[in-house]
Formats: structure tokens, C-alpha cells, sequence
């Protein structure tokens, strides 16, 4: 037998393989991955019959295989392997990511200081701690376009019953896909002639969730057959899920400073409430043809397409303390008022006045409705034989996003205002009090409705060479090409009634208020009500259809529009080598970037006259890399890997114009001339294979990088003409110092067969990643501030029991405080406090069937997020998602 990997050096005299390591599993393994990407593999009719063991159910079999991938990879790798067969053991792709040794969590998305979407799921992973926009994603070896606006991938859309195995690359080798800092993410979906004979299964699930009592169904399936002998295979799977979830927030824009009887402090600029729905639908599949007609030849087309519909609503109580206001008195402790109050807008005749538009009390209605598509189609055909090995893979990516229709409704009074911050959450005092009672009262301040579209679309091409030798150290030496062009296109629209327009109307918050959203779990006595205001969308769009009804690209939006291609070519070399006790391989990547930039400009605040600016630059990088396995015995591995890596700056960041949020008083501007983030980066591992599935593991890091992109946040004068009194939050982006990071990872992996009767269908899983930085980012007061994004201490325990037809698990996620943004308001960095989530499952099986019933549970300990802007007194968002739990059932054929 003789395979050949774009990751793997498989030959097992190559390997120096333990016997424990079953030789027709790995190939399983490796097939899996080769399927689509390009990769031949020829099959004898022995491998054929033992293609069957991939389908051992359960925690134990599935963590068994990971540590065979593991083991026998030249480069560093962790994996994950789906349970069964379209069943990760979590939620959603990045919760299973976030099990393995160094890869923390992100729930949601961090558009600025004060603004974190998303309802507790697990949308974004760092990898040692390097964040998320820094490594690369892949499915099968291949990019799948974005629907962030960056270059990260949203690992929420693609549903984990596409998924047969995760693997995490640490180490990278020369002919892998350049673009990652800190590792590389490769999602390896199913093949009908892996898999081998029919396999079908269904599943369906119902979930509820605690906050505000909502619940959702899922249905999913997959279907494998092959055909002509074996020598042709077809797979379909399918899902579609729909759900509704809720978030109770407090957040602040920010702390800003301000002077009050002489003494000086951080003080916040506003205080808000909301309670936020997610109506989510998703449906995602994937169709796989795989054609064999002989040892020589391995053709495959795979077409991968998810979608998800996201509709979000909800209302925001938003007290203004600082903006434009006059603050009466306050308590300062050490730089922070603690507590203060401020004075109302009066008349002439010393009455508040109640049309002054600047109201300082404002209750917002959200209404925002997201489509999120994409798909990857691959072509590949691989020719080989003992000699050589060709392999031709081609195909087409697209990621859309769409926004719209996007209603942003605002009401405001003005009133005094006082809030204190002694017990954690701040008590809230008003004239008019936070119950909203005189909504007859509340005038319209912003009304604006907006659309967004961004499309990413990427075409590739590579072809790859492989010349076999025997009788050499060298095993092999690998040679190809790689080309791909992208192109990332925005369009903004916008219409926004003006004052007049919004007057005009005659009406106030009474006109549309039709209920109230109860249990708010924020509300405190003295503090904040436990409810919010529900609005009727459909009523404020029928008032002011004329003027915001169809959003046209309106003026103050045309800068946010544009356009980036790039261009990508590389070329690469490895050498893969192995001896009686040793393999590994080493080669160099050479990568020509060439980027074009389209966008917008004004002059002044001319927005009718904007008119086309465009930039362009290339560059190329020239990356080593070295892989050395050795085997110190049996069961003890040493791997070392040293490799320049680089990662291109986000699109968002590249983009040349700017971006306007008027309602919300924001703004941002990128930079076309950001240079990569370019790095060194050592490895160094020892790895103990004991028993059946047991493993300890240790491995230090080391990453020098020249250069990072940093954001920082000041309040300008407002760029919008008619808005003339007022300051907007602008974001820039910069190249900053270089930083260097390091770690340590350590593992534990055990089954307890050793114990007796019942208790030797226990096992663990434990995993701790250190992780240290230095850099030239610093806080207002000078003192060196982590890399964003970056956890010092991450943690994982998985604790479970697998027999008599019983699968239960229970796993516990811990990540430390990090910085999200490095500069918020005021120079203050925006920190995100420490997380610990446990979630459970239980599976049986009921014997003699193909009938599975399972139960899980999500967050159980019922964890809040917090957020604060430099110090803990400084409490900038906190938010609950609640528990969710699942209920279901899956049928094999």
C-alpha cells in the first residue's frame, strides 16, 4: 500500500509506527482528508473490509482516533473526531475546537467597545493565543468564504453534522496554505468511499432554553452508498434547525473622563439596558461524488453550501450621563466616579425642556434582520503510482451577507439623571423614572432603516507533484503551485428621517408601544425595572415609510462602500524524510500578495461630491519550515518545528473608506498600506502514548512577531453637516510594535479500564495552556498591556463514562481575563473578565435497534459575560444567555 497526504507522510515504515496504531485506521484517517483535497489513495480489497471500524460509536472510539491522528502526523496536530457518524460532541463546530489543548473561545463578535453580539454560542476560536482573524480556516484543505467582514471564519454557520474530523495544525509545513499566525483549522467532512458501504442516519432535536422560556427543533441526515464495486460513491447529509434565543444586557459606549467640583475621574458615557431575541434559522448540506476506477486514478466533486437566517429585535433603555451634559456632583474613589448626578435641559422659564432633541433618558427599538450565506465547490483529480503522484484541484467559494431591513427607532425625554455603582450593577435614578410611564413624553430622536451586502468570492487552482523514492532518506519530495483571486465587495444603504421629518409626524413612544418583555434578569430594586418596552416594528414603518421605507445609498454612506481584489500566488518545495527511528520533512513557500482597493471619499463634509479613490500594493514572503519527529522509544515522541509564518491584515482594516453609525454616534476608517503580520515561530513537544488511548503531553512555544495591527478609539467632532453639536467614537487601525509570545501546553488523556466491573467505563481529558506576551501596547498609565484576544490561562476537563449502551459526558471550558480591545474611550483598554462554562451529554442506545436517545446541556452553571474598560470598578457590559438544554432522537439504517 502506498498513500500519499498533502499533511502526512503515511508509509508506515515512515512512521516508525507503534504496533498499537492500527495501520488500515489511519489510513481511514488520512483518507478522509485526501477525498477531497487533492490527495490519491489506493485501496487493496483487505483495506476495503476494514474500512468498518470508523464507525465504533462513542466518546471513547472517537478520542481513540484523535490520538491516532495525532500520533502519527510529521506536523503538530490535534483533532477532534465526530462520536458518530455526523456528530460532533458539542453545540457547534467551535465549541468542539475549543476542547482541544490551546484554542480558546470567542461567543460572538466584538464590533467595539460596549457593542458584543451574539447569545452565548461559540462563534470564533484563538489558537495560543493569537486571535481568531490570525489563523486560517479551511475545509478540506480549502478556503470557504467569509461572511465576517474579515478573515476569520464565522465556525457557527457550518452545522457539525457536515463534519467527520477537526484538525488543528500548530506547526505548518511548505505546502500547506499560508495566512495563519497561530494555527491553521482544517474541517474534514465525509467521503462515500471512506465511509465504504450504505451508512444512513436521522436525527431530531428539540431544544428549550431557561431565558425567557423559548425553544427550537433540528432535523439533520446523512445518506452514503457506493456503486460499480466499490469504485464509485455518493454522499448527501442535511440539516436545518430553528431556534429562538434571548441576551439580557447592561452595557456602557464607554468611560470617559470628567471634571467635576475640581477633582477629576473616569466617569461612564451612558448607561444601557436591553433585552435582545435571535430568531435563527439554519440549514446547511453537503453532496460528495467520488470515482475510483483503479489503484491509479481518485476523482472527486464536493459541494458544501450553509445558510442562516438571523432575525434580531429588542428593546434598549440608554441613560446619557456625559455627552453634552452638565454634572452636578459626584463620588470619585481612587480615578473613578463610583457615583454621580447630573441636570436636566431647562428653559427660560427654568422648566425641563421637553423638545430639546439631546434628551438625555432614551428607550431604542432594535429590528434587524441578517441572511448569511455560503458554499465551497472543489473539483479534484489525482493520478499516481509507485513513482509518482499528480493531483489537479480546482473550484469556486462564496460568502454573502446581508442586512436588511435593518430599523434602528429612538424616543427620549429629558430628565435627572443619577446612578450609583456600589453594589455592581449601577442604581438608576430619573425624574420621570425608568418605567417609562409618561411615554406620551418620549419624542422621536432617531428614526433610520439601512441595508448591507458583502460578498466574498474567491477562485483557486493548484496543482501539486510528488516524487517517490526508495532506498533514500528522502521518502519523497513534494512541488506545486497555487493560485487565487478574491474579491470582497461592500454596499451600505441608509435613509434617516431628519428632525423635521421626525416631528413632523406628531407622534411618541405611546403610538407604538404594544407590551412589555418581562423577567428582565438584570433588574434590581432601585436599579433598572424587570422589563423593557416591546414596540411594533411594522407601525414605526408605516408612519415613516416615505423617508426610510427603501433605503438608497444615502450620502453619509457612500465612503462605507468599496471594494478589495487580491491576488495570490505561491509556489513551494518539500523534502519528506524518515529513518529507522525518525521522520519529519522541510521545505519553503515563496508567495506573491497583490492587493487593489476601491472606496470613497468626501472632502470635508461634502458627502453629495464623494468622489472614487482607489490604492494598490504587493508583496511577497519567503517561508521556511522544518518538521523533526523522533521516537525515543515505543511510546515516547519528541517533535520539534520551526517555521516563518505570516497573516494578512483583516479586509475590514484594509478597507479604504470609512464607516458612519449616526444613531449611535461611531465611526471607523481602515488603511489600505497595513502591512502583514509576519512571525518566527518553535515548537517543542514530548508526547507518552501508554495503554489504549492514553496519552501525557507537554509542549512549549515561541512566537516572535515583527508587527501587529492595533485599533484605537478618540472622540472627533462630528464629520455628518447637519449634526453639529455633538462628538462621534472614531476607530482607526495602525501598525503597531512587534510583540513575542510563549507557552506551555500540557494533556492528560486516560480510560480507566484497569478498575473493576461498571467503573472501567470511565475516562478523562484534561488539557491547561499557558500563554505569555510582551509588547509595546500599553494602557493610559503606561503599564504593558497582553495581546488582544489573548487568555493567559485556558483549562478543559472532560470527565466521562461510556457502557451498557450509556455514552455520558460532562465537560468543563475555562478561559483567563483578556484584553478585547486595547484601546477603548479615554485610552482605556477594554478587558474581558474570566469564563468557565460545563455542558453535559448522555446517549443510549437501545440494544438490537439503530435507535439512539440523547440529552445534553448546555451551560449549566448558568455563566454571565463581563466586561470592564481597565479596571474592575470600571464595569462596561454584562450579559447572560442562560441554560439551554436537548432532547432527541437518531435512527442508523
Amino acid at each position: 500500500m502506498r498513500v500519499c497526504s498533502a499533511s502526512y507522510s503515511t508509509s508506515p515504515a515512515s512512521f516508525g509506527m507503534h504496533k498499537k496504531f492500527r495501520p488500515s485506521v489511519l489510513a481511514i484517517a488520512v483518507a478522509a482528508l485526501s477525498g477531497v483535497s487533492g490527495t490519491s489513495f489506493a485501496q487493496s480489497g483487505s483495506e476495503e473490509a476494514s474500512l468498518e471500524e470508523i464507525l465504533v460509536y462513542g466518546v471513547r472510539s472517537s478520542l481513540e482516533q484523535s490520538l491516532e491522528v495525532k500520533r502519527n502526523a510529521d506536523q503538530i496536530v490535534d483533532s477532534i473526531t465526530a462520536q458518530d457518524i455526523g456528530k460532533l460532541p458539542d453545540e457547534n463546530v467551535s465549541e468542539s475546537l475549543s476542547r482541544i489543548t490551546g484554542v480558546q473561545l470567542t461567543r460572538g463578535f466584538d464590533e467595539s467597545p460596549g457593542d458584543q453580539t451574539g447569545t452565548g454560542q461559540g462563534t470564533q476560536i484563538s489558537v495560543r493565543g493569537i486571535r481568531p482573524d490570525m489563523n486560517l480556516a479551511t475545509v478540506n484543505g480549502q478556503a470557504m468564504g467569509t461572511t465576517t467582514g474579515g478573515r476569520n471564519f464565522n465556525f457557527n454557520l457550518l452545522s457539525p453534522e457536515l463534519t467527520a474530523r477537526l484538525d488543528v495544525y500548530k506547526t505548518p509545513a511548505a505546502k500547506m496554505d499560508e495566512g495563519s499566525v497561530g494555527g491553521t483549522v482544517d474541517l474534514v467532512t465525509n467521503m462515500p468511499l471512506t465511509l465504504g458501504k450504505r451508512r444512513a442516519s436521522i436525527t431530531a432535536l428539540y431544544q428549550a432554553s431557561e431565558l425567557g422560556d423559548l425553544d427550537g427543533n433540528k432535523f439533520s441526515g446523512i445518506y452514503s452508498d457506493v456503486y460499480a464495486d466499490g469504485k464509485l460513491g455518493f454522499l448527501i447529509t442535511y440539516n436545518q434547525s430553528e431556534n429562538t434565543l434571548r441576551r439580557d444586557r447592561y452595557e456602557s459606549f464607554g468611560w470617559d473622563t470628567k471634571t467635576i467640583s475640581g477633582e477629576t475621574g473616569y466617569i461612564p458615557r451612558d448607561i444601557r439596558h436591553n433585552i435582545r431575541f435571535e430568531e435563527q434559522e439554519q440549514k446547511a448540506g453537503n453532496i460528495a461524488l467520488q470515482f475510483r476506477p483503479n489503484d491509479q486514478w481518485d476523482i472527486g466533486f464536493n459541494h458544501i453550501a450553509a445558510k442562516l437566517d438571523n432575525h434580531q429585535y429588542g428593546p434598549q433603555s440608554i441613560m446619557q450621563i456625559t455627552q453634552q451634559r452638565t454634572l452636578l456632583s459626584g463620588d470619585l474613589q481612587d480615578d473613578t466616579f463610583i457615583a454621580a448626578e447630573t441636570a436636566p435641559t431647562l428653559t427660560g422659564s427654568g422648566e425641563v425642556n421637553q423638545n430639546d432633541w439631546r434628551r438625555r433618558q432614551r428607550l431604542a427599538w432594535f429590528d434587524r434582520t441578517y441572511e448569511t450565506e455560503t458554499s465551497t465547490t472543489v473539483l479534484n483529480a489525482d493520478w499516481n503510482n509507485d513513482d509518482w503522484r499528480i493531483s489537479a484541484v480546482g473550484g469556486y467559494t462564496e460568502g454573502t451577507w446581508h442586512q436588511g431591513p435593518s430599523l434602528f427607532a429612538q424616543f427620549g425625554i429629558n430628565a435627572f439623571m443619577s446612578y450609583d455603582y456600589t453594589p455592581g450593577l449601577p442604581l438608576l435614578e430619573s425624574s420621570e423614572g425608568l418605567e417609562f410611564e409618561s411615554a406620551d413624553f418620549y419624542k422621536p430622536t432617531v428614526m433610520a432603516n439601512a441595508e448591507k451586502d458583502i460578498v466574498d468570492e474567491e477562485d483557486f487552482f493548484q496543482l501539486d507533484f510528488t516524487r517517490n523514492f526508495e532506498d533514500s532518506i528522502f521518502k519523497s519530495v513534494d512541488f506545486g503551485i497555487k493560485w487565487r483571486e478574491r474579491t470582497n465587495t461592500t454596499v451600505s444603504k441608509n435613509d434617516a428621517a431628519s428632525g423635521a421629518e421626525r416631528n413632523a409626524a406628531g407622534v411618541t413612544l405611546d403610538d407604538f408601544w404594544v407590551g412589555n418583555i418581562t423577567d428582565f434578569e438584570l433588574a434590581q430594586e432601585g436599579g433598572h425595572p424587570d422589563w423593557l418596552p416591546r414596540l411594533d416594528t411594522q407601525a414605526i414603518y408605516d408612519v415613516y415609510s416615505d423617508v426610510i421605507g427603501d433605503p438608497s445609498i444615502y450620502s453619509n454612506k457612500i465612503t462605507e462602500n468599496g471594494s478589495i481584489v487580491e491576488e495570490i500566488s505561491a509556489a513551494y518545495l518539500q523534502a519528506n524524510f524518515s529513518g529507522e527511528r525518525y521522520r519529519g520533512n522541510f521545505g519553503v513557500r515563496y508567495v506573491i500578495t497583490d492587493q487593489f482597493n476601491t472606496g470613497y471619499a468626501v472632502d470635508g463634509t461634502n458627502w453629495d461630491e464623494a468622489y472614487e479613490i482607489t490604492a494598490a500594493r504587493d508583496y511577497d514572503d519567503v517561508l521556511p519550515s522544518l518538521n523533526f519527529l523522533y521516537d525515543l522509544s515505543d511510546d515516547l515522541v519528541l517533535r520539534f518545528g520551526y517555521a516563518k509564518v505570516m497573516a494578512r491584515p483583516t479586509l475590514k482594516e484594509l478597507a479604504i473608506g470609512t464607516s458612519l453609525n449616526i444613531g449611535a454616534r461611531t465611526g471607523s476608517s481602515g488603511n489600505p498600506y497595513l502591512d502583514p503580520y509576519r512571525a518566527d515561530s518553535v515548537d517543542l513537544s514530548l508526547e507518552w502514548y501508554f495503554g489504549e488511548g492514553g496519552l501525557v503531553s507537554g509542549a512549549v512555544f515561541y512566537k516572535d512577531v515583527e508587527s501587529f495591527v492595533t485599533k484605537s478609539q478618540e472622540l472627533i467632532d462630528s464629520p455628518v453637516p447637519d449634526i453639529t453639536d455633538e462628538q462621534f467614537l472614531w476607530t482607526t487601525v495602525k501598525n503597531g510594535g512587534g510583540a513575542e509570545v510563549t507557552g506551555l501546553e500540557l494533556s492528560y488523556q486516560q480510560n480507566f479500564t484497569m478498575l473493576p466491573g461498571w467503573m472501567d467505563g470511565f475516562g478523562v481529558v484534561l488539557n491547561y495552556t499557558y500563554v505569555d506576551s510582551t509588547s509595546d501596547i500599553k494602557d493610559p498609565d503606561g503599564v504593558e498591556l497582553p495581546l488582544p484576544g489573548l487568555s493567559e490561562n485556558t483549562a478543559n476537563a472532560i470527565l466521562f463514562w461510556e457502557k451498557y449502551g450509556v455514552s455520558a459526558r460532562v465537560a468543563y471550558n475555562y478561559r483567563d481575563e483578556f484584553v478585547v480591545f486595547s484601546e477603548g474611550l479615554s485610552g482605556l483598554p477594554v478587558i474581558r473578565d474570566e469564563y468557565a462554562q460545563v455542558d453535559a451529554s448522555v446517549v443510549y442506545r437501545v440494544p438490537n435497534t439503530g435507535l439512539s436517545i440523547r440529552l445534553e446541556g448546555t451551560n449549566l452553571t448558568d455563566e454571565e459575560t463581563r466586561d470592564y474598560a481597565g479596571a474592575a470598578p470600571r464595569l462596561q457590559a454584562y450579559h447572560v444567555t442562560g441554560t439551554r438544554y436537548k432532547v432527541g432522537l437518531t435512527y442508523r439504517f
